[in-house]
């Protein structure tokens, strides 16, 4: 299993990710500015945790992505079969995914799913800033 980074992790933290996982990345000072990847026998959030931040695995990721906010990933050989692209679909549209492209298609497909999950996760931190400012704009907070 691939898990994500934890410049990821933490901006899936950031959108509410919040599916118990038994493998997460530790926060606190290791004594060796070392990122610290560590793993437990049961799962749980440990994004509810003050130095931990929880590190699913890439799939989990997609999961949670299309259950929560409807988005749906994509990845697929190019073209030309030499590389990997990516896409985001939701609400029946397709979405390519910024330089993952025909024209310039990654190596692997973990690439191609990671930057296409980077850029899902950018979507869904974008849509709750604009709510987010929809509710200051009434006196309700209602949006």
């Amino acid at each position: 299993m691939i898990h994500v980074t934890k410049e990821l992790a933490h901006k899936l933290r950031d959108i509410g990710f919040d599916v118990p996982t038994t493998d997460y990345w530790y926060d606190g000072d290791t004594g060796n500015n070392v990122d610290r990847f560590m793993q437990e026998q049961s799962a749980f959030n440990h994004n509810d945790e003050d130095m931990c931040v929880s590190a699913p695995d890439l799939h989990c990721v997609t999961d949670w992505l299309r259950e929560k906010h409807r988005l749906h990933v994509l990845v697929c050989t190019n073209t030309d079969h030499d590389g990997w692209i990516a896409g985001i679909q939701s609400k029946g549209t397709f979405e390519p995914i910024g330089v993952i492209n025909d024209d310039e298609p990654v190596a692997t497909f973990s690439e191609a799913l990671t930057s296409a999950i980077e850029r899902a996760v950018d979507i869904v931190k974008t849509k709750m800033e604009n709510e987010a400012i929809g509710t200051m704009d009434r006196p309700d907070g209602q949006g």
